[in-house]
């Protein structure tokens, strides 16, 4: 056997028990050259009920993949001289962000917006009569409504006892919050959702709500933190200077002409499609159980509405590699390349570019991925620039750790063990007294404005404990890095808690994987 068939065995036993272990009932990964498919992996199935296969031309949900492609739908505009990069926000949208505020800060998650409810709202009436979602949906929709959640001070439900009227949201504790969700009844709670998501579906709508409730914090270009609601107005963007459907345009500029064929948003088309993923998810006891209704968001599609498959996925990752070779899309070669160029710190060793993220020496290689995550979605793309080597790994089941496959599948291309990650903490070596300093400025109550937005920290000797996520807390390890940063182990990879100062150089958020977490009350 090849040392190349060695490794690459070594990486199919691997994800055979990734898969056992990981509960999902489907699982697909291809790792591939330019004109090669060096390896594919079909595991389990599309249908567990009906025991349909996984096959590289089923439809999955890609998430936040999605987000690459609305990039290449602005460049796309950019290239029919529509627009530049440069250009304003106020420019090309209702919402006035500054004029310093650009779109390649919108495209690149550095305008300084927060994290914000908007994406629940929209997503949570799909999931009413799901009876394995529709409870943990509304329960979960219910935490952005009351006062205490972002947006509101006087919120619908019960009155926070102590805290004023016009209380910032900060002043309020996740506790309070929790209680005053809590006293919301669940047909009011469903009442103003239908209100609040039908005020925030248009580009003016959504822009009112950002103007009055979530204005930047930081300023442009300084901060990195991820937003669906960036990516759902650079939708509305390509749809004011086409004067075409986002959908259309992106059909146009990119999947037409790579031929993929099996690429939609169209969620009728995939509902009528035989060899499509069902979905799953896991009800309050943890059973994964088929959960049938897709999330969707209306006229937001920029931030994670695609479906597409391995076979057509890895099409799109061969143009990423080489987009000179395919010159009938409708962005010039340079522009894409541009793409993967940083833009901005979003972790340790990492970078985010416009609708992908990079890490720049890994084992002396660039690694350029993205990954996304919806109810029934776990999805990663990624590939090596250099070495001209991508994979992509789909799921159907939400909450798999499906990004840690990322590195598995380049070692094996790369020759090296399939255990090593880019982010590799090494636990803080320095005396005592020094440990308990760095931890104390980290310890704190910590929310976005996603409901699932919230990590609580504390301290414990020389490392801390962490509660993750809402209106169910995850509790995990993590240990002290340096001054500043905590990393959370979890099988597979750590998760870097990072510090976000103020000038004066005061802890007043996390970001935490992904997502700046604001500083808020604490309440025990």
């Amino acid at each position: 056997m090849t040392e190349s068939g060695s490794r690459l065995d070594a990486l199919d036993s691997y994800l055979s028990d990734f898969h056992a272990d990981c509960g999902s009932p489907g699982l697909a990964l291809t790792l591939f050259s330019a004109d090669e498919v060096l390896y594919e992996g079909l595991f389990g199935h599309r249908d567990r009920e009906l025991s349909a296969p996984v096959t590289a031309g089923t439809i999955f949900g890609i998430a936040s993949i999605t987000k690459s492609f609305t990039v290449l739908s602005v460049l796309a505009q950019a290239a029919a001289g529509r627009l530049q990069s440069s250009d304003p926000v106020s420019k090309h949208l209702p919402l006035d962000l500054g004029e310093e505020v650009r779109l390649e800060h919108l495209l690149s998650n550095s305008t300084g917006l927060p994290a914000t409810p908007i994406m629940t709202w929209l997503r949570a009436a799909d999931q009413w009569d799901d009876e394995v979602a529709g409870a943990d949906a509304l329960a979960e929709a219910k935490l952005t409504l009351v006062r205490g959640a972002m947006g509101w001070r006087d919120g619908p439900g019960a009155p926070v006892a102590g805290v004023a009227r016009d209380a910032d949201w900060r002043a309020v504790t996740n506790l309070e919050l929790d209680a005053a969700a809590a006293a919301l009844s669940d047909e009011s709670a469903k009442e103003l959702l239908a209100s609040l998501a039908a005020s925030v579906s248009t580009p003016e709508g959504l822009s009112a709500w950002l103007e009055e409730h979530a204005l930047p914090r930081t300023r442009p270009g300084a901060q990195y933190s991820y937003s669906n609601d960036s990516f759902a107005l650079a939708g509305h963007l390509v749809e004011r200077v086409s004067g075409a459907r986002f959908e259309d345009e992106v059909e146009r500029a990119v999947l037409a002409p790579l031929g993929m064929t099996r690429t939609t948003f169209d969620l009728d088309r995939v509902l009528a499609d035989a060899d499509r993923t069902q979905l799953y998810t896991r009800d309050a006891a943890g059973e994964v159980r088929a959960s049938p209704a897709w999330q969707t968001s209306g006229r937001m599609l920029g931030g994670g509405m695609l479906r597409s498959t391995l076979d057509d996925l890895r099409k799109y990752v061969r143009f990423l590699l080489a987009p000179e070779a395919h010159p009938e899309v409708l962005v010039p070669p340079a522009a894409v390349l541009d793409m993967r160029r940083g833009r901005i710190l979003s972790g340790p060793g990492k970078s985010y570019a416009l609708g992908l993220e990079r890490v720049d020496d890994y084992h002396g290689h660039t690694v350029i991925s993205h990954a996304g995550s919806l109810k029934g979605v776990s999805s990663v793309i990624g590939f090596l620039p250099e070495r001209g080597i991508g994979m992509v790994a789909l799921c159907n089941l939400d909450g798999v750790p499906v990004a840690s496959l990322l590195y598995p599948a380049l070692n094996a291309a790369l020759g090296i063990e399939l255990s090593e990650r880019a982010y590799q903490p090494a636990a803080f070596s320095g005396p005592d007294d020094a440990a308990r300093t760095a931890l104390t400025e980290l310890v704190g109550d910590f929310r976005s404005g996603e409901p699932y937005g919230r990590l609580v920290i504390r301290a414990d000797d020389r490392a801390a404990t962490c509660l993750s996520g809402a209106p169910d807390p995850t509790e995990q390890r993590a240990q002290l890095v340096r001054r500043g940063e905590l990393a959370m182990r979890t099988p597979g990879q750590a998760t870097a808690v990072t510090a976000v100062r103020d000038d004066a150089g005061a802890v007043i958020g996390v970001l935490v994987g992904s997502r700046v977490m604001w500083r808020v009350a604490e309440g025990r």
